[in-house]
């Protein structure tokens, strides 16, 4: 869409269906999309959202984070990422039903937390409740991840830096449009 490139509320408005369960907005380039926009139109079709954020750490919209606005918010952390664990990512979400889901199914679908069970609150016995899968974070990685959110800051105003650069150069050619940034309301990864 011109001016930007996250998803067109408008166009996503006439999309919709009666098969449509979600909107999955993409934080474009780390620009914010519209989540105002975004949550008015999930809220009058009894849509829910999940925002893909892949590129969006730290952004924020209207002062709050990204990872906080939306029902579930999915990071990664692969090496071209803002933060790198190398591999794997991170879902966010406030609702507790939506996080037990999440950690049983990340671990195989057992009942109980595996890690526990080496410990004096674990139990040996669960169950697989569900097909779950495997996409547990281990812990180097996750403490790699730790290490590089003390430095997330320091990594946005370098790709600032950066980011000003290409515009100032790309600026002199007409066949190109770069992510904009500044957005009222929004603050850019």
């Amino acid at each position: 869409m011109p001016g930007g490139f996250n998803i067109d509320v408008a166009d996503a408005h006439r999309r919709v269906t009666e098969r449509t369960r979600a909107i999955i907005p993409v934080h474009f380039a780390g620009e914010p999309a519209d989540l105002d926009a975004i949550s008015a139109l999930a809220s009058s079709n009894q849509l829910h959202v999940i925002d893909d954020a892949a590129h969006a750490l730290p952004a924020s919209w209207n002062g709050k984070r990204i990872g906080s606005v939306s029902e579930l918010t999915a990071f990664s952390f692969y090496a071209t990422k803002t933060i790198t664990t190398a591999e794997g990512g991170m879902l966010t979400t406030d609702n507790d039903g939506y996080a037990r889901r999440v950690a049983r199914m990340r671990l195989h679908g057992i009942s109980s937390d595996a890690s526990k069970r080496y410990t004096r609150e674990g139990l040996w016995y669960y169950e697989v409740e569900e097909a779950g899968y495997k996409v547990n974070m281990p812990d180097l990685l996750a403490a790699l991840g730790r290490a590089q959110l003390l430095k997330v800051e320091q990594f946005r105003a370098c790709r600032q830096h950066i980011g000003a650069r290409y515009d100032q150069e790309f600026a002199r050619l007409d066949e190109l449009e770069t992510p904009p940034h500044g957005k009222t309301g929004s603050e850019h990864a």
